[in-house]
């Protein structure tokens, strides 16, 4: 109900309005005759909105507004009289009447006019009051981010500019807000340049290669490292990340940065190591919840609702208490976790509901600490304990609190924002507990042995051997992440992320820097209900100087063999021509069936060199994915068909990962149909995909078919009335990838070569 201040000499007036306007309940109207009384009113209560007359004895309503106003009251002032002079409206107005109204005509209409004034002048008001508390909250939140933050419009303007940012700059909000021309930039570096908010608005990567020791760019945001001078000839050195402010429309509207000082943690990183689980942890939660503002900033800026909807919907534990302890909020998340309704924790002391009175095994006196927290706020920013569930279910929380203070700047409370780490706890307990169990396997192991959790990356213990390997002592790696020993970082989280379980090729690097190649076998595992990686490292740096050495032989070895068939070749040819001339010459028919075996005896060595030419790249190359439906159809016109019909019945869009020389198998079928096969009239390519076994590649034909004796024989090495060799080579070009070819079909009715593919190794692209 909207509560009003009548004021006018004319009491008849005043009793007419407050019928008019208290009669549909929605104002309660307060009137009086004296514009002096109406000013100690205000003094004592607190109304929405002041209606007054302009020409009364002692005070006119002009001189009431001045003082309203004087007062440093926003409170809307209507003013309504039966003067209508222009002059009174504009002195009005230029005072701060939110709107003028003249009396006069019909009551309703006039009396339902004000009421309509009021609720408008009221309700808008009550926004700008919503707005200016939604800015302050806004704030408090940018504030409340531990680096150092602010953000720019797109022309640049300073827009915000946080606590942490005035302690690393020197420079307050006010010397700052509202200014550009790079001011941002001036306060840090002490010139006039663009810094990550500018470039991601205005991308100038000349300027970033030169400034930034590295930048990386994703799709809404910007990182960089660079150093810092400062003018008392220090130096720092700054992470930063900024990232695209979006308007309610989803068009850029500017862009916030954040910087961090990561000097020490460059100057001294090993020491820092030892608390990197507590940081990455507390980085990975203020980033999540960071970066969740930042998507939400633009629904803030609209309505309290909006910044409401951002804390219910957090993935976060996020409660409100007050100096003794109370709960006043909790968000969704934060009741579900705990167990209760909304009714069931508002309200209630902390102690009642979500904190024990001592801690499980330790008997710590967490009553003790909860009165710590709220007599020294500052001291407890971060703080882990144990907390239970409504279920009587204990959990270890890790809080973040910021102290909330009045009007009048005393500590009224804290808002809290908690992060469930029980189970790292509990890993920390198993690994603890399991210790003993495994360090004697961990010892005695001389390949590396990281424990690694499979979420964060980090190591949680380790061999003798993988810190001997790498150049650390053995307590330094336990915390660190993974990546800290390998040379291909993106590869190796890739891996972590993949469970990957054998990586043959990977490059670690020592300490010292140096690079070295290893060989990884990982088993996934859980521990404690979290999920782990055991990973078995093997420096295999002799490995591959030895297989450098085999290839370099067989290179040799190849180069000889090279050279041996070209010669071999060449005397072949002499031996050939030799042969005709003396054919010619001697035309004896009873040596004539020599010369024909002769002739056939040269015929087989040449194709037994072409043989091992071609078998010679088998194992060479790497296996590749081919389409079957287009080698059936590279083979049928290749060959020589005659009358032979091939029909390709594989469906498009199948292939199959296979040694490059596949397409030779599907030559050496063909052509073993055309030579066999007599009374052949067609050869057929299809495609059977069954359950269990894969699929299936079917070449038959409607010739003479095998006998049944022969089946197995015909893949021999020298079996058959050829060279015996082409029905060989295309079982050992298969069985490169695990692929096996039989030949089942039924003698007398044709041929029928079934060429099974595991189900892994053949795929249906869609493509036609």
């Amino acid at each position: 109900m909207i509560t009003i201040l009548y004021v006018d000499d004319e009491e008849s007036l005043l009793e007419l309005g407050k019928i008019f306007l208290e009669r549909n309940g929605q104002f309660a109207v307060d009137i009086i005759t004296s514009a002096s009384e109406a000013l100690t009113l205000i003094g004592q209560k607190p109304y929405d909105a002041i209606i007054s007359d302009y020409q009364m004895p002692e005070m006119d309503g002009i001189e009431l507004l001045k003082h309203v106003r004087a007062s440093g009251k926003t409170i809307p002032f209507i003013l309504f009289t039966g003067r209508g002079r222009e002059e009174v409206v504009i002195q009005a107005l230029n005072e701060g009447a939110d709107f003028y109204l003249q009396k006069g005509g019909s009551s309703l209409a006039q009396f339902t006019e004000l009421a309509y004034k009021i609720r408008h002048a009221v309700q808008k008001r009550w926004a700008e009051t919503r707005l200016r508390d939604h800015e302050r909250r806004e704030a408090d939140i940018i504030n409340f981010l531990p680096d150092a933050t602010f953000a720019i419009d797109k022309k640049g303007v300073i827009i915000a500019w946080n606590r942490a940012m005035e302690e690393m700059t020197g420079a307050r909000p006010a010397e700052v807000l509202g200014k550009d021309h790079y001011e941002h930039a001036f306060a840090l570096y002490h010139k006039r340049r663009p810094m990550l908010a500018d470039l991601i608005l205005t991308p100038d990567p000349q300027f970033e290669e030169a400034e930034y020791l590295y930048t990386h760019h994703d799709q809404r945001t910007l990182m960089a490292e660079t150093h810092v001078e400062r003018p008392n000839g220090t130096r720092l050195h700054i992470w930063g990340k900024a990232s695209i402010l979006l308007d309610e429309k989803g068009d850029v509207a500017g862009a916030i940065e954040s910087i961090r000082d990561i000097t020490e943690q460059k100057l001294a990183e090993s020491e820092l190591q030892t608390a990197y689980d507590e940081i990455a942890a507390t980085e990975e939660e203020m980033r999540s919840q960071y970066l969740e503002l930042v998507r939400s900033e633009r629904q803030l800026r609209e309505s309290e609702e909006k910044y409401r909807e951002l804390v219910e919907t957090a993935n976060s534990i996020i409660i409100k208490w007050d100096r003794s302890g109370i709960i006043t909020f909790a968000n969704e998340f934060a009741l579900q976790f705990f167990g209760y309704t909304r009714e069931e924790l508002i309200g209630r002391s902390v102690m009642e509901t979500i904190v024990p009175a001592t801690e499980s095994g330790s008997e710590k006196d967490l009553t003790r600490m909860i009165l710590d927290i709220l007599n020294q706020p500052d001291v407890y920013v971060v703080n882990e304990n144990e907390n239970v569930c409504k279920n009587g279910t204990r959990v270890w929380i890790r809080w973040h609190n910021k102290p909330i203070f009045d009007n009048r700047g005393e500590f009224a409370g804290l808002f809290s924002i908690g992060t469930d780490v029980t189970g790292r706890r509990e890993i920390e307990t198993a690994l603890r507990e399991s210790a003993a169990k495994y360090q004697g396997i961990f010892a005695a192991e001389s390949d590396g042995i990281a424990v690694v959790d499979r979420e964060t990356g980090i190591i949680l213990e380790c061999n003798d051997a993988l810190a001997f390997m790498h150049g650390y002592l053995k307590e330094e790696l336990p915390g660190q992440p993974i990546t800290v020993l390998s040379a291909e970082s993106d590869a190796t989280s890739a891996a972590i992320a993949g469970a990957t379980p054998f990586i043959r090729d990977r490059y670690h690097k020592k300490k010292d820097g140096n690079v070295f190649p290893v060989e990884i076998t990982v088993n996934p595992t859980r521990l404690q209900g979290r999920e782990v990686l055991i990973g078995a490292i093997r420096d295999v740096t002799e490995l591959r100087r030895s297989e450098e050495a085999l290839q370099q032989a067989n290179r040799s070895l190849a180069l000889l063999t090279n050279v041996t068939r070209h010669d071999i070749n060449n005397q072949l040819v002499a031996l050939n021509g030799f042969l005709e001339l003396l054919h010619e010459k001697v035309r004896d028919p009873a040596l004539e069936e020599y010369f024909v075996w002769i002739s056939q005896v040269s015929t087989r060595i040449s194709s037994m060199i072409q043989f091992a030419s071609t078998y010679e790249t088998v194992r060479k190359t790497h296996p590749l994915w081919q389409d079957i439906r287009a080698l059936a159809e590279t083979t049928a016109r290749q060959v020589s068909l005659g009358k032979v019909i091939i029909k390709n019945e594989i469906p498009a869009g199948i292939e199959v990962f296979a040694d490059p020389l596949f397409l030779k198998v599907f030559y050496n079928l063909v052509d073993n149909a055309l030579r066999y096969g007599e009374k052949l009239t067609f050869i057929r390519f299809s495609f059977i995909e069954r359950d269990n076994a894969g699929g299936v590649i079917v070449c038959e034909d409607d010739g003479e078919g095998v006998p049944e004796a022969s089946k197995e024989k015909i893949f021999d090495r020298g079996y058959g009335k050829n060279t015996g060799l082409g029905l060989f080579l295309a079982r050992e070009i298969l069985s490169l990838t695990g692929i096996t070819v039989k030949e089942t079909g039924e003698p007398g009715k044709g041929a029928r070569f079934e060429i099974t593919v595991p189900r892994d190794t053949y795929r249906f692209t869609g493509k036609s």
